[in-house]
């Protein structure tokens, strides 16, 4: 093969297979350091690549960063780039990534993001990566204060957020931050997020690091009950020490019986960031003690419950309303249901009269991800073909080994969750309700349709909806005789 992996991968981002284009996708979102000689290539196709190219190399290229030098100034570039706004997101997320001082000529650049850039999606990205930034370097703390004046109401909650995680950092602020704290106009709880930002500065409380594994292990030692009330600062000290391997044995053995859920997922991330093999009884943990283990269940069970859609999300949103008490779950209960369902039915059976998968596809992949609409951000559902996991064979399809021109649902119903969840600053929303939504209508779908449809020849395929870089949820088998629910 000729040329780096890297250059390879970037090539095959335009591939006319679809399963080829998966894995290109995969092996670039999902590089880390030891990909360090991919950086030339990378930079080239942040510099000169298609949209696609260089949305992929950006991505990548933070992650890798092993020439800052050389890599800032494309990432730079490309957060004026015309022809789509996630390229935008991606360079200042990378820039974050990158960090202090290599990333000193980002800050006025991102400034002027969040004064001339007209997507609120962009400018709440530039929040947050001026607050990565401003950890090292005061000057990022006045151009983060500067969203406070955003126009979108998103955009300021996100700065009034990043600068009270700044903490003792983020003193430069406080004058602006007591500023938005009297505006009137401003909603209630944004304005006592703000005051709660000024306690927490002023506290000289240290800054909410990001750093990897520094942030998973150092949260979870916040937020751990110790026996030995000593742990806190023996964990920080080989933090500070950088040793990693050390800080996260002691935090695993000194919280052993602790089961806030919260703390056994940062365990979980910080297992997976020091390439942890047994990191996956952390997440077991997590599940066991946490809400989110009990929304499974509860997703779970109204999947395989005989309720209708509708019926089964207003259960979901209730749940969630217990869970996480918030007033604005009642934003969410005149979803577009019934008109989605016609919609989504139309086009599964447009795409499988048009273009069937190959009988030898044993299964289909209901992803749910991020595109976007006339401009604007959005969440819709895809489909494509593919094989069980071998991890995980009952819940999730690895996708791509057969992709319909049509695979896109358009779905009316996750735009309006995506809508109501980023513009009420309830992003765990999104997560929750467009898992369940996506799962119940997957359900839907193939218990509606004669099972020929969508076996469309094959003795049997196996069907699963999830998130394309995250969790996914087994629906079953779907065989001539009806669908059987995953164990």
């Amino acid at each position: 093969m000729e040329g780096s992996q890297a250059r390879q991968h970037l090539e095959n981002l335009s591939h006319p297979d679809g399963s080829i284009r998966h894995k290109a996708t995969l092996a670039l979102g999902g590089c880390g350091r030891k990909q360090g000689d991919w950086a030339p290539d990378l930079i080239a196709g942040v510099r000169s690549g298609g949209p696609t190219v260089r949305f992929w190399a950006a991505i990548a290229l933070g992650r890798v960063a092993t020439d800052p030098e050389q890599a800032v100034p494309p990432l730079v570039g490309l957060l004026s780039d015309p022809d789509a706004f996630g390229n935008r997101q991606v360079a200042a997320d990378a820039l974050a990534k990158i960090g202090w001082p290599a990333a000193r000529e980002a800050v006025p650049a991102l400034a002027r993001v969040l004064a001339t850039d007209d997507n609120h999606f962009v400018r709440g990205k530039v929040v947050r990566a001026l607050r990565d930034l401003a950890i090292w370097n005061e000057d990022a703390v006045s151009a983060l204060s500067s969203a406070l004046d955003d126009p979108d109401e998103s955009v300021r909650g996100a700065a009034v957020l990043q600068l009270s995680l700044l903490r003792v950092r983020g003193r430069r602020a406080v004058p602006a931050l007591e500023r938005f704290a009297d505006r009137k106009e401003e909603p209630e709880e944004l304005r006592s997020q703000a005051t709660r930002a000024v306690e927490m500065i002023l506290s000289g409380a240290p800054a909410f690091r990001y750093d990897e594994p520094y942030h998973s292990i150092s949260e979870a030692a916040s937020k751990a009950v110790f026996a030995d009330k000593g742990a806190p600062d023996e964990i920080g000290r080989r933090l500070d020490q950088e040793d990693y391997e050390g800080a996260f044995e002691f935090l695993t053995t000194a919280i052993e019986d602790a089961q806030e859920s919260i703390v056994w997922l940062d365990i979980f991330q910080a297992g997976r960031e020091l390439d942890r093999t047994d990191a996956r009884r952390y997440y077991e943990r997590y599940l066991e003690s946490s809400g989110t283990g009990g929304l499974w269940r509860e997703i779970e069970d109204v999947i395989r419950s005989t309720c209708t859609v509708p019926d089964g999300m207003r259960r979901i949103i209730r749940y969630c309303s217990r869970a996480e008490p918030n007033p604005r779950w009642k934003l969410f209960d005149d979803l577009a249901i019934d008109e989605d369902l016609l919609r989504l039915q139309g086009w599964l059976e447009a795409v499988f009269a048009e273009q069937p998968p190959p009988e030898s596809v044993p299964g289909l992949w209901f992803g749910l991800t991020g595109v976007e609409r006339g401009g604007e951000s959005s969440f819709d559902l895809h489909l494509s073909g593919g094989y069980p996991d071998d991890e995980e064979p009952h819940d999730r399809v690895i996708g791509g080994s057969w992709q319909p021109r049509m695979e896109y649902a358009d779905s009316i119903v996750l735009d309006q969750i995506h809508k109501i969840a980023h513009s009420e600053g309830m992003d765990d929303a999104e997560y929750q309700l467009a898992l369940s939504y996506g799962g119940l209508v997957v359900r839907w779908l193939a218990t509606t349709l004669s099972p020929e449809v969508l076996l469309a020849g094959a003795p049997e395929r196996v069907l699963a909806v999830g998130f394309d870089d995250g969790d996914s949820l087994g629906i079953g088998t779907l065989r001539p005789d009806g669908l059987d629910f995953s164990n």
